[in-house]
């Protein structure tokens, strides 16, 4: 991996994930008989997004209730709140989230990689924020940068599929890439001391290490590794919605309300704007 393109490589990332869950990524679809999506939501009165189960704080799930909330959550209502339309939520993964989209079971897919395989198959956003990286290191282990992780006797544990194991191979190529199932499976390595370093987006390590401290300790990423989060819809000869949910994020993320949307989603985690670490920019 760390010897092909990098652009290639993270191109790759949504179908690995597709095949990791034992579908392939099938070729764009319209709406049923041709009914753009912009027409479909006002007629039905409901805009429809996948949520994501245990990727916080974007997408919250109180176990009790089963109530969702999160920032991506808060968006989402926004959007539909504006359009003058319901919200649905369909509960996916990012793996199933693009063909959820392409099956016409979501209108927008939240919270992904524009990478350029995804691309082929469905239409993306304006950057809605960006995201800065960063890792979780296991205690005991100490880094500066990624030279400090690029060395063979470093072990990097991600999850499959995931932007983060892409990010792994082309800056760490010399260390050991542990590919695992899911976020837990990285977790628990490295508490067991599996892994000394885990990558993720800045966001979901202050939450899991506000959740559980023994993880280890954060290092943040130079601000030039970060990556654009955007939102998906189809590929469609009408392009009302992608219109205006391009001007819909330029304008909040102008005005700071993607910002405030962020940092409230930390509340329910008991953090505030505090927490966040110095030379994060989103």
């Amino acid at each position: 991996m760390n010897r092909r393109n990098f652009a290639a490589g993270m191109g790759m990332a949504a179908g690995v994930a597709a095949l990791a869950a034992g579908q392939p990524v099938p070729a764009r679809a319209e709406t049923t008989d041709g009914e753009s999506t912009w027409d479909q939501v006002h007629r039905t009165g409901v805009m429809r997004v996948g949520v994501v189960a245990d990727q916080e704080p974007g997408f919250h799930k109180d176990p009790v209730t089963g109530e969702w909330s999160g920032s991506m959550v808060s968006m989402s209502r926004d959007i539909a709140s504006t359009l003058g339309v319901k919200l649905g939520l369909h509960e996916t993964t990012y793996g199933n989230s693009i063909l959820d989209l392409q099956s016409n079971k979501i209108d927008i897919a939240l919270a992904l990689q524009a990478t350029p395989q995804r691309a082929l198959v469905i239409n993306f956003t304006r950057p809605i924020y960006n995201a800065q990286f960063s890792a979780i290191l296991r205690q005991g282990f100490h880094a500066k940068n990624w030279d400090d992780l690029n060395k063979p006797d470093v072990r990097i544990a991600v999850d499959l599929g995931s932007i983060f194991e892409v990010i792994a191979h082309h800056f760490a190529p010399k260390a050991q890439v542990i590919g695992l199932k899911d976020i837990q499976s990285v977790d628990m390595s490295l508490i067991a001391g599996r892994a000394d370093a885990q990558l993720s987006g800045w966001l979901n390590s202050i939450v899991a290490l506000k959740r559980n401290p023994q993880l280890g300790t954060l290092m943040v990423l130079p601000a030039s590794l970060s990556m654009g989060v955007y939102f998906g819809t189809r590929y469609e000869q009408d392009q009302r919605l992608i219109q205006f949910l391009n001007a819909w994020g330029d304008y909040n993320r102008q005005i700071g309300q993607t910002r405030q949307w962020i940092v409230d989603s930390l509340k329910v985690f008991n953090m505030t704007a505090d927490d966040i670490p110095p030379g994060i920019t989103f």
